[in-house]
């Protein structure tokens, strides 16, 4: 089986065994569980235990549009994909912090003098 996936331009994947007398070998390779990171790699393989006759070979393109959207998006969203893809989640990520900092730092400006750290809004524009 590994052979098999090996000869047919599978480099990292997974193998699940048969679990009954009529299970299949299933090769899968998903940026899903982070076997590869190209999400148009994905490919899942399935062989007969007995013969080791293809029974289905499930590429990228055989995916749905919801499957597409849920390959790509996954490794996207881990920073996975590309060098690049890191760096812009670990520039959006310090962002947010910077936010929630800042979001406490203007909050501890404003607010009444008395106030001490309960959470009270600062007070009403003089008008």
């Amino acid at each position: 089986v590994v052979s098999y996936a090996r000869d047919n331009g599978m480099t990292y994947f997974r193998v699940n065994l048969p679990k009954s007398e009529t299970g299949v070998y299933s090769v899968m390779a998903a940026t899903m569980s982070r076997d590869i990171t190209d999400a148009t790699q994905d490919r899942s393989l399935h062989l007969d235990q007995y013969t080791g006759n293809v029974l289905a070979d499930i590429t990228f393109d055989e995916y749905g549009l919801m499957a597409k959207a849920m390959a790509i998006g996954i490794p996207l969203h881990m920073g996975t994909w590309t060098k690049l893809n890191l760096v812009i989640n670990t520039v959006l990520c310090l962002l947010i912090i910077f936010l929630s900092v800042g979001g406490y730092v203007l909050w501890w400006k404003r607010r009444p003098t008395n106030a001490g750290f309960k959470l009270v809004p600062p007070p009403k524009a003089k008008s």
